[in-house]
């Protein structure tokens, strides 16, 4: 067997594919090595949610191809499905069943590690068929598909063995997972059963799948982050109709602030598409100052990209790209303000953090549960392990504190 690099652009699903790929390959014998080492093949496993991440993915594979002429290069993933006839002088192969095929790999059941993270993703469902009008996911993941509980226990316990204790659960659309009645809350309160699960966590989930189920799971469960993020992608009725979004303004009113009501100490990010066809100074205005109101405290900032094959891509009406980037530096500075604020408001306090495992300069890297990431002194011994520090000092990008017990 020979030796395979694996590389991953895009979105935690994306990592979590990545896994189970590096999981089939070290099963069948191959030697797994990092991205700056020389290697028999170089597997990308990409993004094509906007122009950037592609231009980002050619980008790479251009640089990969001069520094490894010898290295065989292929491109997987959502880029590698939605241009299949890329000419970048790399080989495409779009999935993992693909990729094992080709190189007769011996199929896993689940991964048993996570490369290089304190936290790990855990896919639970994939696909989406919301076709919102901006979105071009659902044409490259297919129709939803959620995992069996079994088979997320299974790979949860074989990771506990390992070591992992933090989990995110992911997916693409992860508040409509269904294993035959058993809805997400549940499949949640199941794994939190597994002895050895420390801390559990969703990432990005639609705003019209939060129930009142959901918040009071989270508001009651200590083991839970108290953090999450929320795809509403504007504040305007008129722009959320045409991006065919299923919820209006009152729906994003009433779900915000009955989460920020019922869960301590809770952090709630958004993603928020600046620029999308007939984004007047209106309708701009109504996003901005709706997501000032609202008790958010970051914002995920994208300009519109427009996919071929999705609704949006031939609407007309786009505002002028030099308009799009002052509003979009607006929604910037208007997020690191509120997130300043957010974290402000714990000055003093004493919190348990997870130490990452890598060090900003000489200091520890800790996360508390409600998503702040703060500095702090103390031995390397703790890396991956958790910590109480008490927060000192709050500055508008970084946040430090003095490490108090263990």
């Amino acid at each position: 067997m020979g030796s395979v690099s694996l590389i991953t652009l895009g979105c935690r699903q994306n990592q979590y594919d990545t896994e189970r790929i590096r999981e089939d390959f070290e099963s069948s014998g191959w030697k797994l090595v990092g991205r700056e080492e020389n290697s028999d093949c170089i597997i990308v496993n990409t993004c094509s949610v906007t122009g950037c991440a592609e231009r980002q993915t050619r980008n790479l594979l251009n640089r990969l191809r001069r520094r490894n002429p010898s290295a065989r290069i292929i491109m997987t993933g959502c880029y590698a499905r939605n241009n299949p006839h890329i000419d970048a002088k790399v080989e495409i192969i779009p999935d993992r069943d693909a990729i094992d095929t080709e190189f007769g790999l011996k199929k896993s059941e689940h991964i048993t590690r996570f490369s290089n993270h304190t936290r790990t993703f855990i896919s639970i469902q994939n696909g989406c068929d919301k076709f919102c009008s901006y979105c071009i996911v659902p044409y490259l993941r297919g129709k939803p598909t959620s995992r069996p509980r079994k088979e997320i226990e299974k790979e949860i316990r074989a990771l506990v063995a390992n070591g992992y204790r933090v989990f995110i659960l992911t997916g693409i659309n992860i508040g409509r997972y269904d294993d035959n009645g058993i809805d997400l809350v549940s499949l949640m309160k199941s794994l939190l059963r597994i002895d050895g699960v420390e801390l559990l966590g969703i990432s990005s989930i639609e705003p019209e799948t939060i129930t009142s189920p959901l918040i009071d799971f989270i508001s009651e469960e200590d083991r839970f982050y108290r953090w999450l993020h929320i795809s509403l992608q504007s504040g305007c009725n008129k722009i959320l109709k045409l991006m065919g979004r299923e919820y209006t303004t009152y729906n994003e009113r009433e779900i915000i602030n009955r989460i920020n009501g019922n869960i301590q100490d809770v952090c709630i990010g958004t993603d928020v598409i600046c620029g999308f066809p007939c984004e007047g100074e209106k309708e701009f205005e109504e996003t901005r100052d709706l997501f000032a109101e609202l008790p958010l405290s970051y914002f995920h900032v994208f300009r519109f990209s427009p996919r071929r094959g999705t609704k949006a891509y031939n609407m007309k009406d786009k505002p002028q790209d030099r308009v799009v980037k002052e509003r979009s530096k607006a929604l910037l500075r208007l997020s690191r303000k509120k997130f300043y604020g957010f974290r402000k408001r714990f000055t003093g306090r004493k919190m348990k953090v997870l130490v990452e495992n890598s060090k900003r300069d000489d200091w520890l890297v800790g996360v508390t549960n409600n998503y702040i990431k703060v500095l702090f002194k103390g031995p390397d011994s703790l890396m991956g392990r958790f910590t109480i520090v008490q927060i000192e000092k709050v500055e508008e990008e970084r946040t430090f504190g003095v490490r108090v017990g263990s």
